[in-house]
């Protein structure tokens, strides 16, 4: 969280402000809401997941870990694994992927009340890094 505090500063106008509410907001609900913390995998795409011979299932990239809440990470795995599924199987993936994560990695239902807390700072993430379109056009 340090790092997109950090980031908030240092970008100007609604990016940055976007960025810097999200991350207060998360600071906020920490103050009463005991979040696990662990290491972050922080880049889930299928090209670092499959290895290239076998196609298997492989865990081969560690460019983008930290640390922080595991909330996080369960946020941005979430995402990622329902960004082109119809709502009602974007669901189902949802709840076999967070059943998995706490088979291995127990996360009660009072931190899980902060996951749409995780989906904004998600969102002013991606907007804070969005390319900013040519003057004079809408974005």
């Amino acid at each position: 969280m340090d790092f997109y505090a950090g980031e908030a500063a240092r970008l100007a106008g609604p990016r940055g402000t976007a960025l810097g509410k999200a991350v207060a907001a998360i600071t906020d609900f920490r103050t009463h809401t005991r979040l696990s913390d662990g290491v972050l995998y922080g880049d889930p795409t299928p090209e670092i997941l499959l290895d290239a011979n076998s196609n298997e299932l492989a865990l081969i990239d560690w460019g983008t870990p930290s640390h922080g809440p595991l909330l996080h990470d369960i946020v941005s795995w979430q995402l990622f694994l329902t960004s082109h599924q119809e709502p009602e199987a974007a669901m189902t993936v949802e709840q076999r992927f967070l059943a998995a994560y706490r088979g291995r990695c127990p996360i009660d239902e009072q931190q899980l009340a902060g996951r749409q807390l995780f989906l904004d700072l998600h969102r002013a993430v991606q907007d804070a890094w969005q390319p900013e379109p040519p003057q004079g056009t809408a974005r």
